[in-house]
């Protein structure tokens, strides 16, 4: 055997044990968590944070390990750890968002995610669309367990102040107004939400209320259930009532509000007028439902209900049918009738607002685990949108928004008003 061919062989054996000897636990544990060895994973960085105990990204990778295994509590420990060593790491902060998540811990979650855009630009939209998918489960969340511990509720006092709009029921021939029913419970809460003495439902709330308990919108109104729905929803009077068309083009809409402590429904004026004036009759409706209530509103508070989204009956209506395929998880398809809304009018700016908050729910769907933190981006334009979409879905009312400004609202940017005198006979 020659020496050159000995040299060869002794070359070659040093490049072997140098390259493992390079290969770190590290390296060995990543590279097993890249192939789906969850438990090899998990033994390697194990090592590795005991040699390294502040190698943030070890600690990283074994809580994402362990996740990937289901040991989500010794996840949830290692993830910490690399969060407190490091709280601006992208992955780590992802990481911790979709384990909370995993285990129904929807503040928890809501919080990791909006630290996660904030840190490393994320993918804009399906984070967007995953926290508003979030907010819906916390919403469910609290229906159910309002549902479970429904004795204990019926204990406890709701505010008087506290209001829940619930559908109101075509009960005319003409069915093509079901799809108004959605739409106008919508903007009664937004209208309703403007005066500030009052503390106003989401509507997402009734929605999985009526979900969970398998109630149709009729069934809703019986005097027996209006009282359950203001305990469950926590809610001291319930607003609801029914529409019809008349001749022709001509709309009636009746109203009133039940207590929930009694069940004693107080009528309201009933509005009437052509539906091609449809929000003219449902701002006169708003007016009649406070003044019935003995509210005394302010200027400012009157003027802001005064504004009217759109002027397009037909834009009035996709947007209705587009709320109620949302409510149906059927995301593409509500963006799409949001968007033919916004079309018909063009300044219908709360349309353009849910057609992008729809489409970022049906990207929401898709695994956000394997987002690339340096390939995206995330605009001040979107974040801003991002924490007006959740923030009426996260909270037991609606707040008071001032739909003259679409930058500080969910994007009501009309400046038309009804101007009319409202006249209750004593």
């Amino acid at each position: 055997m020659s020496n050159k061919y000995l040299h060869f062989v002794f070359i070659s054996l040093f490049a072997i044990l140098f390259s493992n000897c390079a290969t770190t636990l590290y390296d060995q544990g990543r590279n097993s968590l890249s192939e789906g060895d969850y438990n090899k994973a998990v033994e390697l960085l194990k090592q590795e944070v005991s040699a390294n105990p502040q190698n943030y990204e070890a600690w990283r990778d074994l809580g994402i390990a362990e996740f990937k295994n289901n040991n989500l509590k010794d996840a949830e420990t290692n993830l910490l750890k690399a969060y407190d060593l490091k709280k601006d790491d992208g992955e780590t902060t992802l990481n911790i968002g979709l384990l909370y998540e995993k285990l129904e811990d929807y503040d928890k979650a809501l919080s990791f995610y909006k630290n996660y855009t904030s840190i490393s630009g994320g993918s804009a939209d399906i984070i967007e669309g995953r926290m508003n998918l979030i907010s819906r489960k916390k919403v469910e969340k609290e229906i159910k367990l309002a549902l479970q511990n429904e004795d204990k509720l019926k204990l406890e006092p709701i505010p008087d102040n506290t209001i829940a709009v619930l559908y109101f029921q075509n009960i005319g021939g003409n069915k093509e107004y079901d799809a108004l029913q959605k739409g106008l419970t919508e903007m009664l809460i937004t209208d309703l939400s403007k005066v500030k003495s009052l503390k106003v439902v989401e509507r997402v709330k009734l929605q999985k209320l009526m979900d969970e308990i398998k109630l149709s919108s009729s069934e809703q109104f019986d005097k027996s259930t209006a009282p359950r729905f203001g305990k469950l929803m926590k809610a001291n009077k319930l607003v609801n009532g029914t529409f019809l068309n008349l001749s022709g083009d001509q709309f009636q809409v009746n109203a009133g509000f039940t207590s929930t402590s009694d069940g004693v429904f107080q009528p309201v004026k009933n509005v009437s007028g052509d539906i091609n004036k449809y929000f003219k009759l449902q701002k006169e409706l708003v007016f009649n439902i406070i003044d019935e209530m003995g509210i005394k509103i302010s200027d400012e508070e009157r003027e802001a209900i005064q504004v009217i989204p759109t002027e397009s009956y037909l834009a009035f209506v996709a947007y209705s049918k587009g709320l109620d395929l949302e409510d149906r998880g059927l995301y593409g398809e509500a963006a799409e009738q949001f968007s033919q809304a916004f079309n018909i009018d063009p300044s219908f700016n709360q349309a353009q607002f849910k057609s992008d908050e729809s489409k970022s729910c049906e990207k929401g769907k898709n695994d956000v685990s394997t987002i690339n933190n340096s390939n995206n981006t995330f605009s001040t334009t979107t974040s801003d949108r991002l924490m007006q979409s959740t923030a009426n879905l996260t909270g037991e009312v609606v707040t008071g928004k001032d739909d003259r400004n679409p930058n500080a609202s969910a994007g009501f940017g009309r400046s038309v008003k009804v101007q009319f005198e409202i006249i209750i006979p004593k």
